[in-house]
């Protein structure tokens, strides 16, 4: 018999000192690499794994194609991916940081990202920022 999130967090209620969070429940039922990848990278810049992943989520869902930010006056999206980066800010922080990652691959903007809140600018995703924990 599968278990659901629900079910998991009820049985570990009953384990003495045993916490464990909604995103950690939800890799063991359905292991997701990226966010596997973007744990890595939140411990690497020693930023808030949970609050990294909750970022994410609301950012795009989890969804690599995710588009944001319609511009109806030009009909186009100007976000995209899953930390919804604007080109023009990719761009700046890559060059910045040099990192040499592709504006739309999923990890290089976890990567970036990662290091952008490490350095304190999480006012690039103010909304999400704000839900998640990190101001």
């Amino acid at each position: 018999m599968a278990l659901n999130t629900a079910q998991i967090e009820k049985r570990l209620e009953d384990v003495p000192g045993l916490v464990a969070t909604k995103f950690q429940i939800e890799e063991i039922l359905e292991p997701n690499p990226l966010k596997v990848f973007a744990r890595i990278k939140a411990r690497e810049a020693e930023i808030d794994e949970e609050k990294f992943l909750e970022l994410i989520s609301c950012e795009s869902e989890w969804k690599v194609n995710a588009k944001g930010d319609y511009r109806s006056e030009t009909g186009e999206y100007m976000a995209q991916g899953i930390l919804q980066f604007w080109v023009e800010t990719f761009i700046g922080y890559n060059e910045f940081y040099q990192l040499g990652g592709k504006w739309k691959n999923p990890r290089h903007q976890i990567t970036l990202a990662s290091w952008m809140i490490r350095d304190g600018e999480i006012g690039h995703w103010r909304n999400c920022g704000k839900k998640a924990g990190f101001v």
